[in-house]
């Protein structure tokens, strides 16, 4: 047999071959986008907040957050929580707002002023 009709052959076969890959992408990819918001395990439940009115959170130095609630300010460094409030140093009831600046102290707003906290007291 001659190269020319070997080629021929080989040619139409792999014409056969390869024409069901060609007809068979009947729609086109679209891939499904899910919001990211909506996934279960981006969420924590954090029972120790519940009914504390919790009103501002914040991330400061070494990762810890800190949230400013009804009786002071909560410090959760991904394990333990830590009050502050008037019992140990902070002069204020209700804080409105906890701030990171970036030397490492936390400043809480409160109606009857602004404190800071240095990590010690």
């Amino acid at each position: 047999m001659s190269s020319y009709k070997y080629n021929q052959i080989n040619s139409f076969f792999l014409f056969l071959f390869l024409l069901p890959c060609l007809c068979g992408a009947t729609e086109p990819y679209s891939p499904q986008i899910v919001n990211p918001l909506s996934e279960p395990w981006r969420w924590k439940h954090f029972p120790k907040l519940e009914g504390e009115g919790v009103s501002h959170i914040v991330e400061g130095k070494g990762q810890r957050v800190w949230m400013s609630y009804n009786g002071g300010v909560f410090e959760y460094d991904g394990y333990s929580w830590k009050e502050h409030k008037a019992d140990n140093g902070l002069q204020a009831s209700h804080v409105e707002k906890v701030f990171s600046a970036s030397d490492g102290h936390i400043y809480a707003a409160a109606a009857n002023g602004i404190f800071r906290y240095d990590g010690h007291s």
